[in-house]
Formats: C-alpha cells, structure tokens, sequence
C-alpha cells in the first residue's frame, strides 16, 4: 500500500463495549493538526486513526536523518511500501487493546553506516531514531491528549530514486553508534545495559529458508562460500569447522532447490537467530529477569513440501489472523492449524497487558511456565557455544584485518551430545509451538 508520508502510525481502538456503537468524536488533536478517524467496522466497535504523522517526512537532506519533530502537516508524497501494513481490527475487537502500528526505516533508509556518512549528516541507527521517535511523541500524545564515487557520497545517496534505494542488496542492520548502541546487543546484555523488564523472545524453526538463503546453493562450496560471505574474518580453520557442523550432516533435498540450500540456511539461522536469542536470554536468566522464550514449529503442509518449514515471520500470521494480511499466510492456517491463532493471539496480548502471557490466555492454551514442551538439545547449545564469535561478529563488525577462530577442542565434543529436545529431570527452558496437522 501507499502511505502519505514517511513517518506516519495507526491508531486502532475499541470505541464500544455494546452491541450498538456509540457516537463517539472522531476527530483528534495531536497539537500540531487534527485528525479525523472513522469507525471501521460498527459491529465490532472498532474506530481508526490512520496517516497521523509523528515525524518529518524523510526527504531531500532528512533521508538519512534522524526523525525531526512534526512541527505542522507534511505536503503529501507517495512512497510505495511493503505489504505488511495489515489490519488490525480483530485483534482489537477480540482481545480488547488499543493498537498502534508505525511505519519507520529499514535497509539503508535506516541503517547507512559510514565516516563518509556521519561527516555529511547522517544519523546512524535512523531506523531505531525512527522508533524512539514515535514511541516519545505517542507517550506525549498520551499524557497531553489521553555513492561510492561521488565527490559527496552521502548527496548522490539523497539523489537517487527511491527504487534504486529499494533494489540494493546490501544488508544494513545496527550499527555501533555510542548513543543508542555503545557495544553489540548481546554484549550490552552481557553487561547488564539493559532495561529489567519482562521479555518475549523466539525464532521460527526455519528462519532462514523462504527469504534468505539462494534457493540455487547445490554444491558445499557455493553452500560456505554464502555462509562466509556473512563474517569474512573466519579462518581456515573455522570454515572446516562450520562445514562440519553445519554442510556434512544430512539434510532433506527437495524438488526444484540446491542439495545444499537448506544445510546454509540452517546454519545462518541458528547462528545469527536462535544462538543469539539463547545468548541474549542467559543473561537475562542471570540477571533474574523474566523471559518467555518460544520456538515457533506450527508446520504447514504445503511449505513442508517445498522445504520452507516454519520459515522466517510466518508466525505473524499466527497473530493476525487470516482475514486482514496480505493473503501470504499457509493454507492450513484456514483449516488445520487455524487455532494456533486464537493461542499466539491470546499469549501475546495477555503480555502486552499483564507483563505475563498466561494471566488472560484462551484456555486451549498451555501455562506457559518453566516446565513444558521441550528444551534446547544439548548439541545445539554446544553448537551455539561452538559459533559464539561468528554470531558476536554479526552484531559486531571485526576490525579489518581481524581473524576469528573458532574452539576445534570445544568443536570436538559436539559427537558427544544429544540432539534431542525431550524434558528428562531438569526444567525446560522452550515454549514449542509444535506441529498442529
């Protein structure tokens, strides 16, 4: 869809508590402008503020600034987006919540890092400043209202059109900053740089294979090379032992795919996702803060077939629903796994509530306690000790010229572990969202 302006959110909430909807005044004013919203849908009760600009728009010398503030209306300006501006309306009506969805910047919109960059007034981490933005003006609002050859790298980069910004296959994700981020995530978490509140944390079981790795990988070769692509600084010696952890073992082939596509997808996966949510909620652990961990299996026939699994954000179908997305959810979700909806539904709003997923949860749902469904094999947390400082660097860029070596001693006990998950005599530590077909 098309939004009016670069910086602009959703307000969802429920308007009535009868059957009949009352008059209600639509029209809201945040200070600068009024806004006027509508009801969405009587029967439910639902009114929507929708386009509310709580930042400049990103243009012209603002493209890779942080938010300035929204002093009066923006012109409207038309920049095409992704599809995952869904509807929230259900989740409203049913779970009772008031539901704020914002559009910030991702890719090098968001994320440009560079000495070049910084001297010309870009603000690194503009995508998190995105953020921060909106999450300081709706607090306001609550409390007041209820180039690389250009001369000038960073001017070519604010020239270009907004499809050649968009059709870059560079990755950019956080950078070290010494404001928002003086260190690698899990490092600050390893520190204690953190707010002590309760967490939900998780990963699909198959992050990496529907929108991440080459669907066309069929030699072990073209399998670590993309691997090594992701840390360049791995040694010799590291590589041998991220293609005995991770290419050697069997993995299925499927029609139409590289042999070797889901052995790199897996390993991306686990190392840059699951190993470091583990890591990450160690430490929450020590520090005695409570943490949810999930592992999200609900396994689709048709993605099954084709080797996708639990790929990357299909969860989010889970909490949407399949009325008011894009219509990229599995089949299955209308049918057979269709009430895993109600259960991720009812965990998560309970959590936005209560601080705990279990307090207001449907009662096909399991408590989500200490004990439950399974815990991490102990070959994959030896494996995620084994990659630590492969999944450090992807967090934090190594120093040029820098060589990272990876335990062979530490890699040598992996034959000696267990990949099973089962709970035998020690609390687990895994929330699954298993098969429901």
């Amino acid at each position: 869809m098309r939004h009016r302006s670069g910086f602009q959110f959703l307000l969802v909430a429920v308007v009535s508590i009868s059957p009949v909807v009352r008059a209600v005044n639509t029209v809201v004013d945040v200070g600068y402008a009024q806004y006027k919203g509508a009801i969405v849908d009587a029967k439910l009760g639902v009114s929507a503020w929708k386009g509310i600009q709580y930042a400049a728009p990103p243009i012209g010398d603002l493209r890779f600034a942080a938010p300035p503030k929204q002093a009066q209306p923006a012109r409207p300006i038309s920049l095409p987006t992704g599809p995952a501006n869904w509807d929230p309306t259900d989740i409203v009506a049913e779970r009772r919540v008031v539901f704020v969805q914002f559009s910030y910047r991702v890719g090098m919109y968001g994320f440009l890092s560079s000495a070049e960059a910084k001297a010309g007034g870009a603000d690194v981490n503009a995508g998190l400043r995105d953020q921060v933005k909106l999450l300081e003006w709706y607090k306001c609002l609550i409390n007041e209202k209820g180039c690389t050859d250009a001369t000038d790298g960073l001017a070519c980069l604010r020239a270009l059109s907004e499809s050649a910004i968009r059709s870059s296959n560079c990755n950019f994700n956080p950078n070290i900053d010494g404001e928002l981020y003086t260190d690698s995530l899990v490092n600050l978490f390893e520190q204690g740089k953190y707010a002590k509140v309760p967490t939900i944390m998780g990963t699909c079981a198959d992050e990496c294979t529907k929108w991440n790795a080459p669907e066309t990988l069929n030699t072990t070769a073209e399998a670590l090379q993309w691997i090594v692509d992701k840390d360049s600084s791995l040694s010799n010696t590291s590589i041998a032992i991220i293609e005995d952890l991770y290419i050697k073992p069997t993995q299925p082939i499927f029609p139409n795919k590289g042999r070797y596509w889901r052995h790199a997808a897996m390993a991306v996966a686990e190392i840059g996702a699951t190993c470091m949510t583990r890591n990450i909620q160690n430490y929450l652990a020590r520090d005695g803060v409570p943490t949810f961990n999930y592992k999200y299996a609900v396994l689709d026939p048709s993605d099954e077939e084709v080797g996708y699994g639990a790929w990357h954000t299909v969860n989010s179908y889970a909490f949407w629903g399949t009325n008011r997305t894009d219509g990229g959810q599995p089949p299955s979700y209308f049918m057979a796994n269709k009430p895993i909806i109600s259960i991720v539904r009812s965990y998560w709003t309970s959590f936005f509530r209560n601080l705990d997923p279990n307090t207001d949860r449907v009662k096909a749902a399991a408590e989500w306690l200490l004990t439950l469904m399974e815990r991490m094999s102990l070959a994959q947390s030896l494996r995620c000790d084994i990659v630590r400082p492969m999944s450090d660097n992807l967090g934090k860029l190594p120093a040029d010229n820098a060589v990272t070596d990876l335990d062979p001693k530490l890699a040598a006990k992996l034959n000696r572990t267990s990949e099973s998950t089962s709970f035998v005599g020690k609390k687990k530590l895994v929330r699954s969202f298993n098969r429901h077909h």
